[in-house]
């Protein structure tokens, strides 16, 4: 709990209602109120610097009852503080003003303790950012709940990712990309005098616009490189891509944006592309293609395990051993039909699906997997596995 000094340390503190704003923000949640007892010894000992409170009838003292009172009514009416929202818990009505003392308060926060926790641990445990970003992601997650809940930063225990430096500049051009509103920077006082009084009632959508940018892989020592693109859309750049944007999409513990092109034979197809590998990310002033009929971000994921671009999607059939279902399920989703056979076994009649992540999955699990249907599926496993099985049916590589 952080609050403003006294110039003279033995001069008694003059308490404002921001110090208790600020004691309610750092010690108090839904699931962790406090009584305004504890909110008055806290606001006593800020004043006298001491831990001892010696009259709960100090009348010099800040009056901390009639300000939580005032708190908790402004809050009703349009939040009390940066939109957070104060409540009380009110003991019985009672003659004597003590009763005040055993009142409960708590702030409510944009975000749950436990949403918070969800986030902070996500960031903590996927490839995000830098090192220095993450921290300062967790160091904002944690402002938004009490000090109680918060957790420091701790290197050692996040998986930040080494990148070119640009990835938030990357994410903000996508969105002003993917945004259906005009993008203005930055507007005069005398731009808006000349607009005149309507500039908020002025309709200011756009259409989606077309990204350029390049895409790197990893080399051998670790370092990301460009990766020349197949059809570069600039002679004096050929590094260069332009993409139609369809959504920012985390999966997989990354961070994707996901493109369409117009296909004669499938209509739309979809590429992926990691966004910590794109380097020089501009968003064009063009019109870029859209999905016809939308896209589903969940339904997209569920047919795409792994984030592969790829424009042939097949309808899986396979038969799996029931210890299984739940790996079925978080990798392909509840779009699965799942029949019984035995004691033993399933049948998994997946819908249109990337192959690449079905063979991932089936290689994985092939102890208890068989790919019935497509056959072309069934035969790349086949050669897969006679692969697999010819390297470790000899002697070890000598390195």
């Amino acid at each position: 709990m952080s609050y403003r000094k006294n110039n003279l340390e033995d001069a008694p503190y003059t308490i404002t209602e921001s110090d208790i704003i600020q004691f309610l923000i750092d010690n108090s949640s839904k699931g962790h109120m406090v009584s305004g007892r504890e909110i008055y010894a806290a606001m006593y000992k800020l004043r006298y610097h001491t831990d001892r409170v010696d009259t709960w009838s100090d009348s010099t003292t800040y009056n901390v009852y009639r300000t939580l009172d005032n708190l908790v009514a402004r809050s009703q009416q349009q939040g009390f503080y940066y939109g957070l929202k104060l409540h009380v818990e009110k003991v019985p009505d009672s003659m004597d003003n003590s009763s005040r003392d055993l009142r409960k308060y708590y702030v409510e926060g944009p975000l749950s303790d436990s949403q918070i926790r969800i986030l902070r641990d996500a960031i903590s445990v996927y490839s995000f950012a830098n090192p220095t970003e993450t921290k300062d992601i967790i160091f904002g997650l944690n402002r938004l709940t009490p000090e109680y809940n918060q957790e420091p930063y701790d290197p050692k225990r996040v998986s930040a990712i080494k990148y070119h430096g640009s990835y938030y500049q990357n994410i903000a051009e996508i969105c002003k990309a993917l945004s259906r509103k005009k993008y203005i920077p930055e507007v005069s006082r005398s731009d808006k005098e000349m607009i005149g009084e309507d500039y908020d009632d002025i309709s200011l959508t756009k259409d989606i616009n077309t990204i350029q940018f390049k895409y790197c892989e990893y080399n051998s020592k670790k370092e990301l490189v460009i990766k020349k693109p197949k059809h570069p859309i600039d002679e004096n750049d050929t590094d260069l891509r332009e993409v139609n944007p369809v959504k920012l999409m985390w999966t997989n513990g990354f961070y994707y944006l996901v493109t369409c092109m117009p296909s004669k034979e499938h209509g739309v197809l979809y590429a992926n592309y990691r966004v910590d590998r794109m380097r020089d990310v501009k968003c064009t002033d063009k019109k870029a293609m859209c999905p016809p009929g939308g896209f589903n971000e969940v339904d997209f994921k569920n047919r795409n395990p792994v984030m592969y671009s790829e424009s042939v999607k097949y309808a899986v059939t396979m038969i799996c051993s029931r210890k299984l279902i739940n790996n079925v399920i978080d990798t392909f989703g509840f779009d699965v039909t799942i029949t019984d056979i035995d004691e033993k076994r399933v049948r998994v009649d997946m819908p249109r699906t990337s192959p690449s992540g079905v063979k991932m999955w089936a290689l994985e699990y092939s102890y208890g997997c068989e790919i019935i249907s497509p056959m072309i599926l069934r035969k790349e496993l086949k050669e897969a596995a006679e692969k697999m099985l010819r390297t470790y049916d000899r002697d070890p590589t000598k390195l």
